[in-house]
């Protein structure tokens, strides 16, 4: 699902033809549907009020098709593994519970307020002393998920939701765990994670393991700082180009093991990284450079020149970043790491804005939380499988992104960062 297509901004539902369910609509004889708030691959998500326990709820609910009502029933399975963590505290959004209407699985959580995608649209960037306290609670959710063996695999400002912008501006809550995943149940070559904030090892078909939620929450935070994504890419060989280009090539190792390392490089001796007219001889896809950046130190003179930083505090985000986007992802720093680094220790910063989290490295309970909320006692019904599964499969089965759509003004902003840039280096030679 690309992070263009979701949105968790609540819309009249009249402007949807195709809705799953429309305004009025009640959903296991208890949700009432009041709006359309996005929809994706998966299906769409609707705002609800629970009549049972009057309250406003998001409902997900996902379109027919057996290869989709699989994958929600994966994602049941993590979020029930979940529910021994205190959400508030760990940084992610409340499961309520599931069920089943007219055979679609539909999955309850606690209503949030706007995702960061559509935050940037309004601040344009945020400024460091607020990414600290974002990343904070974001380090802490993954040391929790960390604990549990499960990978989020979809890290992106779409999937990190403002709890109340009012109440709490800087209070964050990861969303989303249609692709979550166990680390056992990984297979190599396995696809994850939406194209701008995809891992090397997962372009390369490489085995891979929670540190590509490090790779994507790097991906993250420096779009926060720029308002705008690093590598905008196409298809996965425009993100491995940028890579490439940005932070260095790949070791030999990964290359040798990634079942997909022949697509996107030739071995003569060595391994080299194809051109564009390489590739495009190949595919019959030619690329234009839609890459920013064409190294770290671009990368460095945009922080700089925005100013919304002391010195010595954008020298450690930067370091943090590096830290974050190792192209070796045993390299990669791990999320408890991550809340050591001077970047977000306590003692270095002193944001009157301050946002409670745990600093400490968690640990995750046995038994569920006396905060955390017992499960809906509803009966999960699984789908029955079509009679033609094989074709119904392949109507199905969508791809996790293959490709990203860039936005009109998306691209916009691509030309005015590159522009700045240019002029910043044109005044240095100067």
């Amino acid at each position: 699902m690309s992070s263009r297509e979701m949105s968790w901004k609540f819309e009249d539902s009249t402007k949807k033809a195709n809705l799953l369910t429309p305004r009025g609509s009640l959903l296991d004889s208890r949700y009432s549907v009041e709006g359309f708030i996005g929809e994706g691959t998966f299906g769409q998500v609707v705002k609800c009020l629970d009549t049972k326990m009057d309250r406003k709820v998001a409902i997900k609910v996902t379109k027919g098709g057996f290869y989709l009502q699989e994958q929600s029933l994966t994602e049941i399975e993590i979020l029930r593994q979940m529910q021994i963590l205190d959400h508030d505290q760990c940084s992610i959004v409340q499961w309520h519970g599931s069920f089943v209407h007219n055979n679609w699985m539909c999955l309850s959580f606690e209503l949030l307020d706007i995702n960061l995608e559509d935050y940037l649209q309004e601040v344009a960037y945020m400024p460091l002393a607020d990414i600290r306290q974002v990343l904070q609670q974001l380090a802490t959710a993954l040391v929790h998920l960390e604990a549990l063996a499960i990978v989020h695999g979809d890290i992106k400002p779409g999937n990190i939701m403002v709890v109340n912008r009012c109440q709490q501006p800087l209070k964050v809550k990861l969303i989303d765990f249609g692709l979550a995943c166990h680390v056992a149940d990984i297979d190599q070559g396995s696809m994850a994670q939406s194209l701008w904030y995809r891992a090397p090892e997962v372009i390369l078909g490489l085995s891979f393991s929670q540190s590509i939620d490090l790779w994507s929450l790097g991906m993250t935070v420096v779009e926060l700082a720029l308002g705008c994504p690093l590598f905008p890419g196409v298809d996965e060989y425009d993100i491995l180009r940028h890579i490439v280009n940005t932070l260095g090539g790949p070791s030999i190792h990964q290359l040798d093991a990634g079942l997909k390392s022949t697509l996107f490089f030739n071995l003569h001796g060595t391994w080299r990284l194809k051109t564009p007219e390489e590739f495009f001889s190949m595919t019959g896809l030619y690329r234009k450079d839609t890459q920013c950046f064409h190294s770290l130190h671009d990368l460095e003179l945009m922080m700089y020149e925005k100013g919304n930083a002391e010195r010595k505090e954008m020298e450690q985000f930067i370091n943090l970043f590096k830290e974050l986007v190792q192209v070796n992802e045993n390299e990669r720093i791990t999320p408890a790491e991550l809340l050591k680094h001077p970047f977000l220790t306590v003692e270095n910063h002193n944001d009157s804005r301050h946002v409670a989290v745990t600093h400490k490295e968690p640990t995750v309970p046995q038994q569920p939380s006396p905060k955390t909320t017992t499960l809906l006692p509803v009966e999960v019904v699984p789908p029955s499988p079509p009679e033609d599964l094989p074709s119904k499969l392949k109507e199905t089965a969508v791809p996790v992104q293959s490709e990203v759509k860039v936005l009109t003004k998306t691209r916009k902003r691509f030309r005015q960062v590159r522009s700045f840039v240019r002029s910043i280096k044109n005044a240095c030679v100067s």
